[in-house]
């Protein structure tokens, strides 16, 4: 009977073990995206000049059961410029990817930039995508500032980001006569 109860026992501590094994496996495996996103907003909200930009949002994606607010499918931040000769608004999607796969970067899902789009055209405000890519969140290897107005798929080769690659580590400047983002 001891034997019998030992055995079960025995039984239910490498069930525990193996569980517990594989949890932290698939820990190690599947990346914290909330975290990720997070650090990479971090490191684009310090590329703004708090002298000329004042950060009016700072979204989070917050959902349970299905349930969220329509500003989670909004852009992640929004900022005013204010300077003698202007004040506007301009809104950025930070977007962070470890490497492109096969040659290629996914910007966004379809129905994501369908509501930046949306929330564009309904704030009037332009929206820019910021791809940080490689590297570590808090400092991608390559930075890219696409505007929503020139996506037209949801994916895109290398070669196609190039010439919105951006150079140096200064800070951004925004430019409200041309729209540009640099």
């Amino acid at each position: 009977m001891l034997t019998l109860v030992l055995a079960f026992a025995l039984y239910g501590i490498i069930k525990l073990v193996s569980a517990e094994i594989r949890s932290s496996e698939n820990s190690r495996k599947k990346p914290n995206t909330e975290k990720i996103g997070s650090e990479f907003e971090a490191f684009v909200v310090q590329k703004f000049d708090k002298e000329y930009f004042n950060l009016l949002e700072w979204r989070s994606d917050k959902i349970t059961q299905g349930i969220y607010p329509k500003s989670s499918s909004y852009p992640d931040l929004e900022f005013e410029l204010v300077t003698k000769s202007a004040r506007t608004k301009l809104a950025i999607e930070c977007k962070y990817r470890a490497a492109p796969f096969n040659g290629k970067v996914e910007i966004a899902k379809d129905y994501q930039l369908d509501n930046y789009r949306d929330y564009s055209q309904e704030y009037m405000i332009p929206v820019f995508i910021i791809l940080g890519l490689g590297g570590t969140p808090s400092e991608p290897d390559d930075l890219f500032i696409i505007p929503l107005n020139k996506i037209k798929w949801s994916s895109y080769f290398m070669k196609s980001l190039k010439p919105y690659k951006r150079y140096g580590k200064s800070k951004f400047f925004y430019s409200p006569v041309y729209g540009t983002l640099s």
